[in-house]
C-alpha cells in the first residue's frame, strides 16, 4: 500500500501544500470481496491419477504435531473410494491420522489414539461432487478435532485430543503411508498449508481465498503448488520442508472457479494531488496489474488501521461518510479507476491519504 502523508487544506490559498510523499516497500492485499469480483486463477496445481499411484511425499519428524491444522483446496475426479487429500498415517493405532473423501462421498478427518486402540473420526455434513473446488481444513489438539469445509464448521469432537505425534511416517499430499491402504487421491490439489496451531473458524474462513506471504505466526510448511513443472514442490513458509513428486502427478491449470487471490506483482505508483480547492481535491494514481484498489484517508494523524483481506467495504467520496476502519480511517474509494474526488474536507487541516 502507498502512502501519501501531509496533505493541508490552505484557507486563503485554496491548495492542499502536500510537504512529502513516501512510498512503502511492503504491501496490502487489496481484494475485498465485492460481490462483483471473481478472483484470478492459481497459476497451476497438482492432478493425481490413482491408477498411477502419484503423491508427493514430504518429511516425517517436522509434522509430528500436539496442535495443529491441515487446509487444502480441491477437486475430485472420482468418487465411491477413499482418496487422501493430506495423510501422516501409518498401519495400526500409532497417534495419526488423514484427512480425505469416503466412499459415501463425505469428507473424513481421523486421528487414531495409541493409548487405547481408537479410531475418532469426524465427517463432513455434506457430500462432495466431481469437478467441484472445495477448501477444507481439519484441526486437532487440546480443543479436540473439527472439519470446516469452505471456512463453515462441519462437525467437531472432544473425544480425542491426544495428537498427530507418531514417528515412523512421512507426510503426503494425495496419498497415504500405510502399506495395507494407500487411498491415492483422483483430481486436482492446490494452496496445502500445515499450521502447528489449531486455526480458528474466523482464520480458516478469511484466509482460505488468498496467498500467503509463507512469514504468518503458526505457519509451518505451505505449498502453492505453483512450480508448473519438475519433480519438487517448495514448502514456502522457510522450514525448506520441500515435497518430492512421486509417479509423476502432473503440473495443471487451475480452473477459474478456485477463488485463490494473489497479490499483485506491480504496484500503485505516482500518487498525486488535482482540482484543489479549499474543503475538495482529487487524488490520483497510476495503477498497477492488481484487480481494485482501495483509498483510506484520515485527518491530522498517519492512516493507522488497513484493510482486512476478503473484506467488503462501503466508499463515501465525501470525507467522512465511507466506512471507517478503526478510528478515523475512512474509505473514500473502492473500485478499478484511477482517481477519486474527495469532498469535504476542512481548510488548514493535514490529511493523510493510502492508496
Amino acid at each position: 500500500m502507498n502512502f501519501i502523508n501531509f496533505c493541508r487544506i490552505h484557507p486563503r490559498q485554496q491548495i492542499p501544500l502536500c510537504f512529502f510523499q513516501k512510498l512503502l516497500l511492503t504491501f496490502i492485499l487489496l481484494f475485498l470481496g465485492l460481490s462483483s469480483f471473481h478472483a484470478s486463477a492459481a497459476p497451476s496445481s497438482l492432478l493425481f491419477n490413482s491408477s498411477n499411484d502419484t503423491y508427493v511425499d514430504i518429511a516425517d519428524a517436522p509434522f509430528q504435531l500436539p496442535n495443529g491444522t491441515w487446509e487444502a483446496w480441491f477437486q475430485v475426479s472420482s468418487l465411491g473410494s477413499r482418496r487422501a487429500i493430506i495423510a501422516k498415517d501409518q498401519t495400526g493405532y500409532k497417534d495419526d491420522g488423514w484427512l480425505g473423501i469416503a466412499p459415501n462421498s463425505k469428507l473424513y478427518f481421523y486421528i487414531d489414539k495409541d493409548s487405547d486402540d481408537s479410531d475418532h473420526p469426524v465427517y463432513s455434513d455434506s457430500v462432495v461432487t466431481s469437478g467441484t473446488w472445495y477448501h477444507v481444513a481439519a484441526t486437532w489438539g487440546s480443543g479436540g478435532m473439527k472439519m470446516y469445509v469452505n471456512g463453515t464448521l462441519q462437525s467437531q469432537t472432544n473425544a480425542n485430543t491426544s495428537g498427530m505425534v507418531s514417528a515412523g511416517t512421512k507426510l503426503r499430499i494425495g496419498a497415504r503411508d500405510s502399506f495395507m491402504d494407500y487411498d491415492y487421491f483422483d483430481g486436482q490439489i492446490d494452496e496445502v498449508r500445515v499450521w502447528n496451531v489449531a486455526r480458528t473458524q474466523p482464520e480458516i474462513d478469511q484466509y482460505k481465498g488468498v496467498t500467503l506471504t509463507g512469514s504468518e505466526s503458526g505457519l509451518l510448511a505451505y505449498y502453492r503448488l505453483d512450480e508448473g513443472s519438475g519433480t519438487t514442490t517448495t514448502d514456502l513458509a522457510g522450514s525448506a520442508q520441500n515435497g518430492t513428486l512421486m509417479n509423476s502427478p502432473a503440473w495443471a491449470a487451475t480452473s477459474d472457479t478456485i477463488p485463490v487471490v494473489y497479490p499483485p506483482t506491480t504496484q500503485t505508483s505516482a500518487i498525486n494531488f488535482t482540482l484543489k480547492t479549499a474543503s475538495s481535491m482529487t487524488v490520483n494514481w497510476t495503477n498497477g496489474n492488481g484487480a481494485a484498489r482501495i483509498v483510506l484517508m484520515k485527518s491530522v494523524s498517519a492512516v493507522d488501521s488497513l484493510p482486512v483481506i476478503t473484506t467488503s467495504y462501503t466508499a463515501n467520496a465525501a470525507f467522512g461518510s465511507g466506512t471507517q476502519l478503526g478510528t478515523g480511517n475512512y474509505v473514500v474509494y473502492q473500485g478499478t479507476g484511477n482517481s477519486v474526488a474527495v469532498t469535504g474536507l476542512t481548510a488548514n487541516t493535514t490529511y493523510h491519504v493510502a492508496v
